[in-house]
C-alpha cells in the first residue's frame, strides 16, 4: 500500500490526490476495508518472517529502510488521518461502521503488539514516528473542551484511549524473553513521549485555579482519567517502598 493510495481515482474524478491523503473524501467503504485487511496480513507476514529469517530477510537494508519508511507513511495516514474520527452516522450503516472500527483496533494491535514489540531492525527515526503516531492519537481528546468531548461518539475517546494504553505497553518491562534492541529503543522513546503527554496534563493542576472544574474535566476525559490512574498506580507503590525503607 502506497501513502498515493487512491491517487488514480482522484484523478480522474477530478479531486485532488492530497484531499484523500487527508480523508476529506471517503472511497468505496467495502473496497477500502478489504485493501487495509489485505495490506495488514502482508505485513504481518513480512514482519514474522523478518523475524524467523525468512526469504525476505535477504533484502538489502537500504531497501528495508525504505520499506519501513513506506509503511510508517501509510500508518500516519491511516491512523492520524482517519482513525478515531466523529464520522456522520448518515454516511455509513451501522454494520459498516462497527466494521470499520474493528478493523482500526485491528491496524492498531498490530502496530503496537507486533511491529513495535518484535526484534526487527527498524530504523531510530522509524521508531520515532511510529510511536508518535500513536502519542498523536492518544492526544486527541485531551485538549478539547468538556462540551465538544461529550458530543463525540464513544469510539473516538475509545481509539486515543487505546493509543494511550499502547504506548504504556511499550514503555513497561515485565522481564521478557524476546527483549531486544529495538524494543529497547521503543521502550526510551515511549517513554519520553509519555513524560511530555503527562507533563502537560499535570501542568493543568498548575494553571487552573478552579480545582473542581479540572476534576470534572478529568471525569468526562477518559484518555486523561486513564493516565492519571496509570501515574497513581507507579507513583503510590514507589512511595510505599520509599517509606519501607
Amino acid at each position: 500500500m502506497s501513502p498515493n493510495f487512491g491517487s488514480t481515482t482522484a484523478i480522474d474524478a477530478g479531486i485532488p490526490s492530497y484531499i484523500f491523503a487527508e480523508k476529506l473524501v471517503r472511497i468505496d467503504s467495502a473496497l477500502w476495508r478489504l485493501a487495509i485487511e489485505a495490506s495488514n496480513r502482508v505485513l504481518v507476514d513480512y514482519v514474522t518472517k523478518l523475524t524467523k529469517g525468512g526469504p525476505q530477510s535477504g533484502i538489502t537494508k537500504p531497501v528495508r529502510t525504505r520499506i519501513w519508511k513506506e509503511i510508517t507513511d501509510v500508518y500516519e495516514i491511516f491512523l492520524v488521518g482517519y482513525c478515531g474520527r466523529d464520522l456522520s452516522s448518515n454516511s455509513l450503516s451501522t454494520v459498516a461502521l462497527e466494521a470499520d472500527e474493528s478493523l482500526e483496533m485491528t491496524i492498531l494491535e498490530t502496530l503496537g503488539d507486533i511491529v513495535l514489540k518484535l526484534p526487527i531492525d527498524t530504523p531510530v527515526d522509524v521508531v520515532q514516528r511510529l510511536v508518535s503516531t500513536l502519542d498523536r492519537c492518544a492526544s486527541r481528546t485531551c485538549s478539547l473542551p468538556v462540551e465538544t468531548l461529550e458530543m463525540m461518539p464513544p469510539h473516538y475517546s475509545r481509539f486515543s484511549l487505546t493509543c494511550l494504553q499502547k504506548l504504556f505497553s511499550l514503555s513497561s518491562y515485565f522481564n521478557e524473553i524476546n527483549w531486544n534492541m529495538t524494543r529497547f529503543e521503543v521502550n526510551k522513546i515511549s517513554i519520553m513521549v509519555l513524560m511530555t503527554r503527562c507533563e502537560y496534563i499535570l501542568s493543568w493542576f498548575l494553571t487552573d485555579e478552579k480545582g473542581l472544574a479540572l476534576v470534572l474535566r478529568f471525569k468526562h476525559n477518559p484518555v486523561c482519567y486513564f493516565l492519571m490512574n496509570q501515574l497513581v498506580d507507579l507513583i503510590v507503590p514507589q512511595l510505599s517502598m520509599s517509606f519501607k525503607h
